[in-house]
């Protein structure tokens, strides 16, 4: 191996050194520039789900319902709307709608004979509104064919969630049993055959069931903007 004086190899020894601490600084400062990047686009988007989340966007009203149709001495038939989510429902209305299902014929009149409506205004987180049906809604009017079963009567409410007016409905659907009384859609007293007919087709077109609380009426609930 040849001899190279020592001022030629400490002059190519310095040369390489500085080549290498280039290419590692020019690395470093691409590795840098990615973290930023990254760094600023997690900003971005956290500062995003921090203002919808201020906002309210990020938040879908909650509301529930209980039934109780049966009449007695120490009962008036009513529905009880409870709103256990953690914002307030603005503009909500109920109403009560009935329709006809007649096996072999497809869907029958909606809306058939008369509706009752309800405003009910605001309804806050953890409050509750009664609605109260008439006597001739449930015992005439939502009850007009024959055989019973054919008949069923929707509960349908309408409100808007409060930082943009996003509207929401949903509607729970009830049945008269051979008795006679009114009873929600997974009631015991209408697994037979012929209510499950009539209840695929009720429900061939509502919408997603809302399973916040299956042990309270079955809601089923959509977004319409």
């Amino acid at each position: 191996m040849p001899f190279l004086p020592r001022g030629i190899l400490a002059s190519r020894i310095k040369g390489i050194t500085f080549t290498a601490i280039r290419q590692w600084m020019t690395f470093g400062l691409s590795v840098l520039a990615l973290c930023l990047s990254g760094y600023a686009t997690y900003v971005a988007r956290s500062s995003q789900r921090d203002a919808r989340a201020v906002a309210g966007l990020d938040l879908t009203p909650v509301i529930s319902v209980e039934s109780s149709l049966t009449p007695s001495p120490q009962n008036r038939p009513h529905f009880l709307i409870t709103n256990p989510g953690p914002i307030a429902v603005l503009q909500l209305e109920a109403q009560l709608l009935s329709h006809q299902y007649e096996p072999g014929r497809g869907r029958g009149a909606t809306s058939y004979g008369t509706s009752e409506q309800y405003q009910l205004g605001t309804l806050e987180p953890t409050r509750h509104i009664l609605v109260y049906p008439t006597e001739r809604w449930l015992n005439v009017d939502a009850r007009v064919h024959n055989p019973g079963y054919y008949n069923v009567m929707e509960f349908r409410l309408s409100y808007r969630r409060p930082p943009d007016m996003a509207h929401y409905a949903s509607s729970a659907f009830y049945f008269l049993n051979p008795n006679g009384n009114w009873v929600r859609e997974d009631d015991g007293s209408v697994k037979s055959a012929q209510y499950e007919l009539i209840k695929d087709m009720v429900l061939r077109t509502a919408q997603t069931v809302d399973a916040w609380y299956p042990e309270r009426d079955i809601l089923h609930t959509q977004r319409l903007n």
